[in-house]
């Protein structure tokens, strides 16, 4: 089956058409001062036409460090690393637009897998790409490499050690006018303590680390930037990679620092000093079948075609009523038994492969022979039966949020126990919003519950799309209902939280 991702890069090869005064992520660093290239020779940007919607470093010759969601499309609940030909890397220039000798393709993107299984979290924000061309790191050319923070760097990333952040992001949390040129912010390094006392529990602190201070941060556009420090003022190659830039609340704000993925962590460093690394797994044409008898009670198994460099590690039963496909069964097996619900239905599966780089999934459109009932067992002399009517509810679940700059993807699944399948969804958005009005020196607030009713899309086999746009940052409820056929609805709907940060 063909795949038809949503590339966030799609949407930023659509704003390289605007022109940068209205360009929606603008290029500048808040609270800093422009600087040049041969100050940060390290400096690269990920480009969609001039647009430049992310930072990276000079790892080499042939490699450059960024933030995995920098290269993420999103398919509707399923995460997928962008097309490497999507994908261009400018570097020795502190001007945009990019000189088009200063820019290189990409053939290959690693992910650190971690993210790739931690999906509703910001950890392990790190990824390598592959360039088509290798870039001149000696004179006349301006470029040069940056080594990776090690552990032994660590004395020089203590609380209120200052550390060098640069970009070509926004200069104001909100703004919407371009800068051409790079610029740098010196911040101090936060301890773990203070910056977990204002993100919570989004911050890992072993793999994260905090830098920043009021008027002073990275913003919108700084995404998988440099965060450097200089380890040893005496020699001369002092400058560590010490943090790749991934997000934080607004710009600038007080008691809110940048956050960035720290380098020198073991598993991090390991995966970004990787010699060659290995391109996630590609499924295109692979498609599994069941085999197995097709019997209430029986087992059945998905049969996953070999993949070079890839294994399967996860797999996706489903049955088709001739209308729909509900999901029945995840394993990390490959086989499962028939359920009744799936009497009078078709099967089929799909897998998930995975190697150390990430991984993708196949999608099957085999279908097996109709499931039949169990043997009878012997009669039993009774009274008539009982007529039988569908009393069984529905449910759903929220499997996936994904969000960029406001723009939200919520990916559901639902399914119904009987033969029959989900008729309908209802999903509602509620958030509180204050309002606050000023006479001379009173001041007098209301805060009103806001609910709005999301179409959602049935993509079949039981999932379902919604998409919120243009959402304020703020923290928001999605709740999902799911009526069946039958009319029944869901007994406790589907409810899940979620804030919507400015990313950088």
């Amino acid at each position: 089956m063909t795949r038809s991702p949503i590339a966030i890069l799609g949407v930023l090869a659509a704003l390289a058409c605007v022109s940068p005064a209205h360009a929606q992520s603008s290029q500048r660093i808040l609270g800093g001062s422009t600087t040049t290239i041969a100050a940060h020779p390290h400096q690269a940007v990920l480009l969609a036409g001039d647009f430049a919607f992310c930072g990276a470093s000079i790892r080499d010759a042939t490699h450059v460090v960024t933030a995995a969601h920098c290269v993420m499309a999103q398919e509707p609940g399923y995460p997928q690393i962008a097309a490497p030909a999507s994908m261009v890397v400018g570097h020795s220039t502190d001007d945009l637009p990019v000189a088009p000798d200063n820019r290189v393709g990409v053939t290959r993107i690693s992910v650190d897998p971690r993210y790739l299984r931690r999906l509703d979290g910001s950890e392990y924000d790190s990824a390598v790409l592959t360039l088509s061309a290798p870039i001149p790191l000696a004179d006349p050319s301006p470029a040069r490499a940056i080594p990776l923070a090690t552990a032994a760097d660590a004395p020089f990333l203590e609380a209120g050690d200052v550390v060098t952040a640069t970009g070509f992001g926004d200069t104001a949390e909100g703004a919407q006018t371009g800068s051409k040129q790079l610029r740098k912010v010196d911040v101090p390094v936060v301890g773990d303590g203070p910056c977990a006392g204002s993100y919570g529990s989004q911050l890992v602190a072993p793999v994260m680390l905090c830098a920043g201070e009021p008027a002073k941060d990275t913003c919108q556009g700084d995404s998988g930037g440099p965060l450097v420090a200089d380890v040893d003022t005496t020699a001369a190659v002092s400058l560590r990679l010490a943090g790749i830039t991934s997000f934080g609340e607004g710009c600038g704000r007080p008691n809110f620092p940048g956050v960035y993925t720290e380098v020198a962590e073991a598993n991090t460093r390991a995966f970004l000093s990787t010699a060659e690394p290995v391109a996630p797994p590609s499924v295109n044409g692979v498609e599994p079948t069941v085999t197995g008898t097709t019997q209430v009670g029986a087992t059945v198994t998905c049969n996953a075609p070999p993949v070079a460099g890839a294994n399967p590690a996860q797999y996706f039963f489903y049955t088709f009523d001739g209308q729909a496909y509900t999901q029945f069964a995840v394993s990390t097996g490959s086989s499962t038994t028939v359920p009744a619900s799936a009497l009078g239905q078709r099967l089929n599966c799909d897998a998930r492969y995975e190697n150390p780089s990430g991984f993708d999934k196949t999608f099957s459109n085999a279908l097996t022979d109709v499931v039949t009932a169990a043997p009878a067992p012997p009669p039993v002399m009774s009274a008539d039966p009982p007529v039988v009517f569908d009393r069984v509810r529905p449910r759903s679940r929220i499997a996936r949020i994904s969000c960029l700059t406001g723009n939200c993807i919520v990916s559901i699944t639902a399914s119904d126990t009987k033969p029959g399948a989900v008729r309908s969804l209802i999903v509602t958005l509620s958030y509180s919003r204050t309002k606050c009005r000023g006479r001379g020196n009173r001041r007098t607030c209301r805060t009103d519950r806001i609910k709005k009713r999301l179409p959602a899309g049935a993509l079949g086999r039981g999932r379902y799309r919604v998409i919120a746009g243009r959402l304020a940052p703020r923290r928001y409820r999605i709740t999902v209902v799911a009526t069946d056929r039958a009319g029944n609805r869901q007994a406790k709907a589907a409810t899940r939280l979620f804030t919507v940060n400015r990313r950088r």
